[in-house]
């Protein structure tokens, strides 16, 4: 478990930071000054260093400054995390979920961005000493929260988060590939979410057509998740106006590729040394479309 806990000052500064959200679901409006806070409490230094220098908070820190762009709509990372759950939603569903900026309603993926900052400050407050979550913690909550809203409408589907106890495995959460990046390189502090697409737990193996399902489907979206990224980093590239805000991004990616070892944007160094390098190794090594014809052509 994470080992810090917030001070009374804290506690006050980051429940003022929630409470200038939406506190309901449906509420319109971001969490984005929840995050910032969160960031802004683990970022400075409180007499002792600053929380986020331990190795066990450090994760915890990158998470909350790259929700801050994702709860916000801003930047690059953002486009990353909400393109690909929009393609899970194609996939799933036939259609993107709605992602609008209208004053006074509230998306789809907005909702969904809510209620993981929802569920985030609550398990933190429910605790008596208001204690930090673990990354493993935070990446429930994250799955859980998104499952919710976006993903629990088709029964005894492995993207349900009603499935194991209310554990579910959330197969099309964004967190699934993403979150191996929040893996220390010494393997002291494990973040590995990619179980969720091949069973229940970390001792999950490949072993049916609907986990072979999630993974070309987490490999399918990962790809074009990135390439949209990559697009919005060009755009504002162009744009000296958001030199700053890509600043921030390139920062976050960088904290994140130190921290995990994990330099290169690729599905395959994503799986590396998770639960389910194994079961992604068709896809990556023939890509998902040709994998997919393989299976096609089996006699």
């Amino acid at each position: 478990m994470a080992n810090y806990t917030l001070t009374i000052d804290e506690q006050i500064s980051l429940t003022n930071a929630f409470n200038m959200g939406p506190q309901n679901q449906g509420d319109p409006g971001t969490h984005i000054q929840f995050y910032i806070e969160l960031a802004n409490i683990l970022s400075t230094d409180n007499g002792s260093g600053a929380p986020g220098d331990d190795p066990q908070i450090k994760p915890i820190l990158i998470w909350a400054q790259g929700a801050t762009k994702t709860n916000s709509k801003q930047g690059a990372f953002s486009t990353l995390i909400r393109e690909y759950t929009h393609e899970q939603g194609v996939m799933h569903y036939k259609e993107r979920f709605t992602d609008f900026d209208i004053p006074g309603q509230v998306s789809e993926m907005q909702e969904a961005s809510n209620e993981i900052a929802r569920r985030a400050f609550t398990q933190m407050k429910d605790d008596l000493n208001w204690r930090v979550q673990s990354i493993e913690e935070i990446a429930n909550q994250d799955a859980v929260g998104v499952g919710d809203v976006l993903f629990d409408f088709i029964l005894n589907d492995t993207i349900n988060s009603g499935l194991n106890n209310n554990g579910g495995n959330n197969a099309a959460w964004s967190g699934v590939p993403f979150f191996s990046s929040f893996d220390d390189r010494n393997g002291v502090y494990p973040a590995d979410e990619t179980w969720r697409l091949i069973g229940a737990d970390q001792n999950a193996v490949l072993d049916n057509l609907d986990d072979l399902r999630n993974v070309l489907y987490s490999h399918h979206a990962f790809n074009y998740g990135v390439v949209k990224s990559i697009e919005t980093g060009g755009r504002m590239l162009i744009d000296e106006e958001s030199w700053g805000e890509l600043k921030v991004d390139v920062r976050t990616y960088l904290e994140v590729a130190m921290y995990s070892g994990r330099y290169d944007n690729t599905f395959a160094t994503t799986m590396r040394d998770q639960v389910a390098e194994q079961a992604a190794q068709p896809s990556v090594l023939y890509g998902v479309t040709d994998t997919v014809n393989l299976i096609k052509s089996a006699k």
